[in-house]
C-alpha cells in the first residue's frame, strides 16, 4: 500500500468526489490570516495542484455538474460569501 505524499491540507477547506471517482480538494485557511484559492486532485494517489480558483475560500460548499464542472459556492469570507464561480475539471 502507497501513502499519499505529505501535504497539509488547510483548515475549512472543501472536498468533493464527481460521479466518476475524481476527488477534488479547494481553498481553505492556510493560517488564522491568510485563506487558499489552491485546487488539487487526487490522482494515483498523490495531490496534484490544479489552476487555482479566482477567488481564495473557506467554509464554502462545492457542486458538481457531471464530470466537467464544479461550482464553488460562497464563502465564510465576507467578500466571496455571495459569490459562485465555476471550475472546469476536465483534463487537458
Amino acid at each position: 500500500e502507497q501513502l499519499l505524499q505529505e501535504f497539509n491540507i488547510p483548515i475549512r477547506f472543501c472536498s468533493i468526489q464527481t460521479s466518476d471517482g475524481k476527488i477534488f480538494i479547494t481553498g481553505g485557511a492556510k493560517n488564522t490570516t491568510q485563506s487558499s484559492n489552491h485546487a488539487y486532485e487526487l490522482r494515483d494517489q498523490a495531490l496534484v495542484q490544479l489552476p487555482n480558483m479566482l477567488n481564495p475560500r473557506e467554509g464554502h460548499c462545492l457542486a458538481a455538474i457531471g464530470n466537467n464542472l464544479i461550482y464553488a459556492i460562497g464563502s465564510r469570507l465576507y467578500n466571496t460569501s455571495k459569490t459562485c464561480e465555476v471550475f472546469s475539471i476536465q483534463r487537458q
